[in-house]
Parts: C-alpha cells; structure tokens; sequence
C-alpha cells in the first residue's frame, strides 16, 4: 500500500498471500480460508487485536502472522529453519509471536550491541538470526534456559548493512520477532 492507514479493520475473510499495515492498530474479524499457500501477515505499530470471529485453522494448512513495526517496512519474513536454509539438523517450531514464554531487546551499548532475552517460562532458548528474507545466518543464543532475564553479547561486524531479522525460540515455539538494523 502506498498510503499508511492509521487504524485497519478487516471484517471479510482472506485467502491468497495477504499482507496489510497500518501505523497504529489493526482489527480482524475475519477468518483465514483457503488452505495450503494461504497466508495471512500483519503488521502494526502499537496492537494487532483479534476479535470474535477470527480464525486461522493450521489443518487446511492456512498460516498467520501478526508482528509489531513500522508500517511502510514491508514484510517480515516466515522464518523456516528446514528446508529453507536453516542448515542440517535444524529443529523445526511454531510460529506463535504471543510473547507469552519472552521477549527480546537489542541494546546498542558502547561499541558492541547487547541482546537481552526475557524469558518467562521453563525451557530450552534459542535466538536465531536471519537476513531480511528470512533465510538462517547463525544461531546467537542456544541454552538449557531459565525464567528471568539475560544479556548476551551481539556481534554485528561481519553482517552488511540493512534490515536482518532475530528470532526468539523457547520451547520449540517462536515467540517474538525483533527487527534489527545495522548501519
């Protein structure tokens, strides 16, 4: 879209590849139809709130993703880790982006970058970093993992400039996206 809506409702169901952002919030009550090859991405600045009505049904094969971010920065990619780059042996997950097993922070210190992992619930993390299309870089964080917060060191210097992705994993579930962009 050339213009940025403030605030989107959609109220009639999606089928295709489908991608929408606004800059403030966007409001579904719709469903996801159309099974394999149906996609449906959003992106809004402060909430994506899904109301009655909404459903997104994995069994046709039907996929969703709802993300926080700029509005004009087009779209995130669906990280797969096999098949698609993620290198042999690559465990696969679930997309969820609920942010209820942790969240993600990059910190830019004094001349390196901290990434600081909250993580609410038990279980093995991993923090996945890929480039703008999605496609596996490294793994930066692979742990047993405990609640609580840690900080863990982010070495950028080998990436070029632009727009890369990290990937927050716990429990074999991705849980939160975070951009990061290196100049």
């Amino acid at each position: 879209h050339a213009t940025c809506l403030t605030d989107l409702t959609i109220g009639s169901n999606v089928s295709g590849s489908y991608f929408n952002s606004a800059s403030n919030s966007i409001t579904m009550s719709s469903q996801v139809v159309g099974g394999v090859g149906a996609s449906a991405v959003l992106r809004a600045g402060s909430s994506v709130n899904l109301m009655p009505g909404f459903q997104a049904d994995s069994d046709p094969g039907n996929k969703f993703l709802a993300c926080l971010g700029p509005c004009g920065s087009g779209m995130p990619p669906v990280f797969t880790p096999n098949g698609q780059g993620g290198g042999p042996g690559q465990p696969s997950y679930e997309m969820k982006l609920t942010r209820n097993t942790g969240t993600l922070e990059v910190a830019t210190g004094t001349g390196s970058q901290e990434l600081i992992v909250r993580q609410f619930r038990e279980g093995p993390v991993r923090v996945v970093l890929t480039d703008a299309a999605g496609m596996f870089i490294r793994e930066i964080v692979n742990t047993g993992g405990q609640p609580g917060e840690t900080t863990y060191s982010l070495n950028t210097t080998d990436l070029k400039p632009g727009l890369y992705y990290l990937y927050l994993i716990i429990n074999g579930t991705a849980d939160h996206l975070q951009e990061l962009d290196v100049k």
